[in-house]
């Protein structure tokens, strides 16, 4: 009997644990499966805790976050007006014709997925138990539309840096300074406005107009060095017109002032530029296709090889240089430089270490150029060239029927020059005097002119 009542409160015992332990599961069953509900009840939001630029974006969806964001803070940014401020300048810079752009559907998109591959537990303590999270995003600037807006509202602030310049009046040199320029500094501009929008605070927005220093190309320094002359070469007017003395005379002017940096190159074509009438030039003789004719400009050429005799006295060789088609009066045979707008240029470069002047003037029937640097440039040397070995190349008198004219009429229809071989020397003088160096340079060879005479064939 004893037995058999043990046995009936053991089975008691049992089914109560059986039962109880299954009350248990079935609770945990039930609190787990509450439990992934209420975390799956978030799938389509964003966790607690989570902000895009201090904006509290908690339970969201990321529809409803975007519009917020966009609300709240990026298009007040976009209607918000900067205010520039230069000395007592003040400009005005609206925000919406920059062509704002920013990476806002990505922060939201970063906000949405936080936690989401957190493990259940990591998952509700997230929802449950939040700790703050902060995401960001970056308004950006238009580049082209930021230098477009600057260029129209910044003008008044471009100041142009103005060389300094330098007058000579026979020995005294008198420099006017340079002036810096300034120029908006377009880049720091731009991160100053990036900082602020991307700041944003609900005021208004003034920012100082940063600016750069532009130097001029030519300071008072660099004249400094300027000293002395180191050569000068004259030419004659002869019997010049009225009209190619006024050419000459705006190619003297054209050149005159001319500041060459050690290294840069002068070109007489860029300086002088086109010798036409548009640009006030004059009609006077001047060689075309081998013949003396009216031209606008003439005379001009003189000017160019006037400068020629000066700067080859400075001992610099240029770098581009052709004679005429023949000999001209007003200099040496070899050391003349015809120029040819837009097909033929006289070019030298600045082979010193000093900047050079030059000094032009017209005056008295004489055509004068003058170079000017520190006068150690050429270390006590002078130089002087000269035409030698001169040889002389016979025309030729080429006949030609034409018909048009009666037989026995002979007609001329080029005059015929020489031509001639010219060997260019260099002579190379010391401070004294004395002969150190004399050099063969190059040749020249003018080409003979033929005589071509028209013979009559046409019958009486």
């Amino acid at each position: 009997m004893n037995s058999i009542n043990l046995n009936i409160k053991w089975s008691k015992r049992k089914i109560i644990t059986l039962s109880t332990i299954s009350l248990i599961i079935i609770a945990l069953i039930i609190g787990f499966y509450r439990i992934v509900l209420f975390v799956n009840s978030w799938d389509n939001l964003i966790y607690k805790g989570v902000y895009i630029k201090n904006i509290d974006v908690s339970g969201m969806s990321k529809e409803k976050a975007l519009m917020i964001i966009n609300l709240s803070y990026v298009d007040k940014v976009k209607d918000k007006d900067v205010n520039l401020n230069f000395q007592n300048l003040q400009y005005y810079l609206k925000l919406k014709r920059l062509g704002l752009k920013s990476d806002v559907d990505a922060a939201v998109e970063n906000a949405f997925q936080y936690g989401k591959d957190f493990s259940l537990i990591g998952k509700l303590k997230a929802i449950i138990k939040p700790q703050r999270v902060d995401f960001d995003f970056q308004i950006k600037l238009d580049n082209s539309s930021l230098n477009s807006e600057l260029n129209d509202i910044l003008k008044d602030i471009y100041k142009e840096p103005v060389n300094a310049q330098l007058k000579i009046s026979g020995n005294n040199f008198t420099i006017t300074p340079h002036e810096d320029g300034r120029i908006v500094d377009k880049d720091e501009l731009s991160r100053r406005i990036t900082t602020y929008i991307n700041d944003y605070k609900d005021e208004a927005i003034n920012i100082e107009v940063p600016v750069k220093v532009v130097k001029p190309k030519i300071d008072d320094s660099t004249l400094k060095q300027i000293n002395g002359i180191i050569s000068s070469f004259t030419t004659n007017l002869g019997n010049s017109t009225e009209g190619r003395i006024k050419n000459i005379e705006k190619g003297v002017s054209a050149v005159n002032g001319t500041i060459l940096l050690p290294g840069e190159v002068f070109s007489f074509n860029d300086t002088v530029g086109d010798t036409s009438q548009e640009r006030g030039f004059f009609p006077a003789p001047e060689i075309i296709h081998g013949k003396l004719e009216q031209g606008f400009g003439g005379g001009i050429c003189q000017v160019s090889s006037t400068l020629y005799g000066a700067i080859l006295r400075a001992n610099i060789i240029p770098i581009q240089r052709q004679h005429h088609s023949f000999p001209v009066n007003y200099i040496s045979p070899g050391l003349d430089a015809t120029i040819v707008y837009g097909v033929v240029d006289f070019k030298f470069k600045n082979i010193y270490d000093f900047p050079i002047y030059i000094k032009g003037s017209v005056a008295d029937q004489y055509v004068t150029f003058s170079i000017y640097s520190d006068v150690s440039a050429l270390k006590g040397k002078t130089y002087q060239y000269y035409c030698t070995n001169k040889k002389i190349i016979p025309a030729k008198s080429i006949y030609v029927n034409d018909p048009t004219l009666w037989s026995g009429i002979y007609e001329t229809r080029v005059i015929p020059r020489d031509g001639i071989i010219c060997d260019i020397y260099r002579i190379t003088y010391d401070k004294n005097g004395n002969i150190l160096e004399d050099k063969f340079i190059y040749r020249d060879t003018y080409s003979p002119i033929d005589e071509i005479v028209a013979v009559g064939t046409r019958k009486r």
